[in-house]
Order: C-alpha cells, then structure tokens, then sequence
C-alpha cells in the first residue's frame, strides 16, 4: 500500500529542507519499484493559496495543490522555513499562511492523519493545540519552542521525535531523519537503508554535538 503524503511548502521554506524530502521518497519508490514492489510513499506539494510558492532563496514552484486535501492524506509534512535569527520568528508566525496552516493541521490530525514538522516549521505545528507531546526544533530555537509552548516536552538533543500521530524534526537537514524513519515505517528497514545507502545520507541520533553551547545561552 502507498500511503500519501501532503509536503506542505510555505514561503521561504528551505529549499534543501523540502528537496532532500522529495529525494527520498523518490529514491525509495525507485527502489521498491526495481524490486518489484508497491513504493511505500507518494509525494504531493500543497501551500495554503494553492498557488506557486517561493523558497528562501527566491525559487519557485508552480506545481502546487491546495490545502483542502489534507484530511485525505496519510501523512501531512511541513519542511522549515528559513530563519537566521529568533527575533524574526514573530514576524513570520505573524502571516495570515501560518494561521491557515495551523488550522489545517489541526484538522488533518484530528482525522487520523499525521502530521510532522521540520526545523522551524515546529512551531507552526505547535500553532495547532494538538495537545501535551514530545517535540524537538531546531536546536538553537529549543529555548524559543519551551517558552511560547510549556505544554510541550521540548527535546533539544532527538534529531527526530516521534509522539503518536505527531512527528517533528531538528535543524534542516534532520529531515532527511523523517523521510528515513517513514521510508522504513512503511517500506521496511531494508528499504530505508537501501535509500540511505543510494542517497548517501546518515541518521542523526542526536543534535547535541553540532551545539553551540554559547548560542543556547542568548
């Protein structure tokens, strides 16, 4: 069975964030394909206008679906949006597409979908009021996420959280954690190693040792 899974792009997201997502379901599905099996994942993009949406480095896609699908994906994945300083993060959460986000992921979970999040993306997610769950972010906003949510276990070290229905993410590049973890949920671990081994990516236990310890304090 293929499970379908919504990538929800925001403005700004981080174009690695949302290609190394792409690349592994990609990957997997030529994999499983070549072995004569069903690919465990598919990917569509949606954004909240259902139009074309720029990247954080001013790239767009045109090939974008709305968000009023959500409730019929197996699995909805929000890829971070870029941000290089934690004063921004009001600005950005600040956008009338993050509310809609928020509120489509509310409901998409409340349909038994799941729903995961990247980087600072996380706090979009939170912005749902899914309730007390484990979570990480990036680690440098960890203090950020603690504050503006207590109802929330905040995990600086996990590069990937797994709560239930409700996956999040670390910095950037623990997406490909994501993409690994649900490549090898629905796939089969033989499948995610394979895709790991083709892409030449590694898992991340933990963020603690790309810490900047003096970053956390600020």
């Amino acid at each position: 069975m293929t499970r379908e899974v919504a990538i929800v792009a925001l403005d700004g997201y981080a174009d690695s964030a949302l290609a190394v997502l792409l690349d592994v379901i990609r990957a997997s599905a030529a994999i499983a394909t070549r072995a004569g099996k069903v690919p465990p994942l598919r990917a569509t993009i949606v954004s909240p206008s259902g139009a074309r949406v720029q990247s954080a480095t001013a790239g767009t896609r045109p090939d974008v679906g709305s968000l009023r699908g959500l409730a019929r994906a197996d699995i909805v994945a929000v890829p971070g949006i870029w941000l290089e300083d934690p004063r921004d993060l009001d600005r950005v959460l600040a956008r009338p597409d993050i509310a809609v986000t928020a509120a489509a992921l509310a409901r998409a979970h409340a349909a038994g979908v799941i729903v995961a999040a990247t980087c600072m993306s996380v706090f979009v997610l939170a912005r749902a009021k899914l309730g007390a769950h484990r979570a990480t972010t990036t680690w440098w906003l960890a203090n950020e996420l603690r504050e503006r949510h207590p109802e929330l276990e905040v995990s600086v070290d996990d590069a990937l959280v797994v709560d239930g229905r409700i996956m999040t993410a670390g910095a950037v590049f623990a997406v490909a954690d994501l993409a690994l973890y649900l490549v090898g949920r629905f796939g089969g671990p033989a499948l995610a190693r394979e895709t790991a081994r083709v892409l030449l990516l590694d898992r991340h236990a933990s963020q603690a040792r790309y810490m900047a310890k003096h970053h956390l304090r600020t």
